[in-house]
């Protein structure tokens, strides 16, 4: 067999086949193109911020300054209460973003999150429920 004969096998078989591979890859394409365009974008963000805990003499630039072991336990806590749910959540109410189009939910993900139980309690998280 040469080339040519194994192309012409080759599109006989999808010819034969094009019903089956329509049933099965339209729908599987059309579930991805819902799930593409229904969820909207997840923004993310990451700062640095630089606490200097110790205190300076403005005055005596080259006096020493120390900082102890409690300095690097009270950062931790400030980062871990802005960190926390509530403070996310008070943001959200304050800042009024859920009524803002940008940041609004999708109602088709609110429908899928529903089904599965997990919108209702997101929703009264954020004080919109």
């Amino acid at each position: 067999m040469n080339d040519v004969e194994d192309v012409r096998m080759l599109i006989g078989l999808a010819h034969r086949q094009a019903r089956t591979i329509l049933l099965v890859g339209l729908p599987i394409f059309l579930l991805s193109l819902v799930i593409v365009f229904s969820f909207t974008p997840r923004y993310t963000a990451q700062s640095l911020v630089l606490v200097d805990t110790s205190s300076k003499n403005l005055l005596d630039p080259d006096a020493a300054t120390t900082s102890g072991p409690t300095d690097n336990s009270r950062v931790e806590g400030e980062v871990r209460i802005i960190q926390s749910d509530a403070v996310v959540l008070e943001a959200i109410r304050d800042g009024k973003l859920l009524s803002d189009p940008e940041f609004a939910l999708n109602r088709f993900n609110d429908r899928l999150l529903s089904a599965a139980g997990l919108a209702a309690d997101a929703l009264r998280r954020c004080g919109a429920g």
